[in-house]
């Protein structure tokens, strides 16, 4: 069975299975939080990548900035694939090119 789907513009969302096995937290979660439990679930290439991005949000990060501040080489397959993954899960965008930005739904109050 799935448990999620994929929506236009690459956008992931649970199906009706996936949404009767989701467990929300038991109590709000602040941000904090909720980064904390995003992290923890990623391996270490998307968790390097993803903490990055947090810590400059809402600002952008050049790819080149982006690989020096998470260790690694910009353009290598060790930072662009777990990158890629990212971006796929929906956690980080591309505002402009070249640049990679944490996306505000990790942000309590932000919006979308």
């Amino acid at each position: 069975q799935q448990l999620i789907e994929y929506r236009s513009g690459g956008r992931l969302s649970l199906t009706e299975t996936g949404r009767a096995l989701a467990q929300p937290p038991e109590m709000p979660l602040n941000t904090e939080e909720l980064h904390t439990r995003v992290l923890e679930r990623l391996p270490g290439p998307e968790r390097k990548i993803l903490r990055a991005l947090l810590e400059v949000y809402p600002k952008a990060l050049s790819h080149a900035d982006l690989a020096e501040r998470s260790g690694y080489s910009d353009g290598g397959g060790a930072f662009n694939n777990p990158k890629g993954r990212l971006r796929s899960l929906g956690l980080i965008e591309y505002p402009t090119k070249g640049m990679a930005a944490a996306r505000s739904i990790l942000f309590l109050g932000h919006g979308r």
